[in-house]
This record gives C-alpha cells, structure tokens and sequence, in this order.
C-alpha cells in the first residue's frame, strides 16, 4: 500500500468518511505557526496536528514522538478512534506531514499523506474551509494498538554509533547540515 494518495483519490475517501489531518508545522523563526495556517485555509473538516504539542512530554528537545497514552488523548480529545481513515497534508511542501504520517502509522492506523498537499487539493478544485472549526465529539480511542516502537533515545543512537552498525540519516536542510546556514533553537 502506497503512503501517498492523490487529491482525486482523496476527495472519493474523504466522501466516505476519511478524515484530513493538517499537520502543518513552521521553524520557530517564520514568524506563523501551523494554527495559524489551519485557521486561514484548511481542507473540509480537517483537525490540526500539532507535532510540538503531541510529543514526549519528558523530553527537553521539540517534537519528539509521543508514547502510546499521549497518542491516545489527542486521538480522543479530536474525536477520533482507532478505526478512523486518515488523510494527512501539510500546506508547506511535505515539511510535517510525513512525520504526522510516521506517528500514526506507528500506532496502528490507516493513515494516507496527500500528494502535493493542499497546493494539489486546489489544483484539484477541491473545496477549502477557513476561521475557527466546528468542534468534534470527543469520544474514547478503542482499539489503539502500537504495532512497533521505533523510535530511538539518545543513548540508543550513541550506541549505534558508537558500534558503527547502523545508517543514521540526518533530515536537517543541506544547508544546517553543512553548518553553514544557523539552527533554528540553540
């Protein structure tokens, strides 16, 4: 099964119940955040994903995956279920919505990235909502499962290296890669 699904291909799912994440997330230094985004143009009843706000709590650094009890309160407190069909899109170039894709897709769910974003869903003549949501009914999430935790700590990544037994990919622009263009946090 392919992670992507065309804007035809969503429209047909989104008519039979799917649901549209908006995952869109910004650098710190954009000056906008993905709320605001979500609140100026977002696709049919989609729910915003905040990858800062669903995380690992006892981490100090941003966006690390959440376990499986903070997945399951957002999924409840948006009203979803673990039966749910999911459409994740950002509307900034795939920046977030792979990793919104990741984290439900580790939990379990059938989850979908919208090919070209909210740019192809236009493109498309798909229709758009703007300002504040309607709210969902919050409901309990059933059915949650973690059907694999891949996500690292530190200490596991220092080990890797340290053992020279693993690819580690750095997603970083080429740019911060290279140390010639700044970090966005210290």
């Amino acid at each position: 099964m392919s992670a992507l699904i065309s804007a035809e291909d969503a429209r047909s799912a989104y008519k039979r119940g799917a649901v549209f994440i908006d995952a869109t997330w910004f650098m710190p230094a954009a000056g906008r955040t993905g709320m605001d985004a979500w609140r100026e143009m977002r696709l049919p009843g989609a729910v915003f994903f905040d990858i800062d706000a669903v995380a690992d709590p006892t981490s100090d650094l941003p966006h690390m995956a959440p376990g499986a009890a903070t997945f399951a309160r957002w999924l409840a407190s948006a009203g979803f279920d673990a039966t749910e069909r999911f459409i994740v899109y950002d509307q900034n170039g795939f920046l977030a919505a792979p990793r919104a894709w990741w984290t439900f897709r580790r939990f379990g769910l059938d989850v979908r990235v919208l090919d070209g974003g909210l740019a192809a869903w236009r493109a498309a003549g798909g229709a758009v909502e703007t300002g504040e949501a309607a709210p969902r009914k919050t409901s309990p999430a059933p059915g949650m499962r973690q059907v694999c935790d891949d996500a690292m700590s530190w200490a596991d990544v220092l080990h890797h290296v340290a053992r020279e037994d693993a690819v580690i990919v750095d997603a970083r622009s080429a740019e911060r890669f290279a140390g010639i263009a700044p970090e966005p946090r210290p």
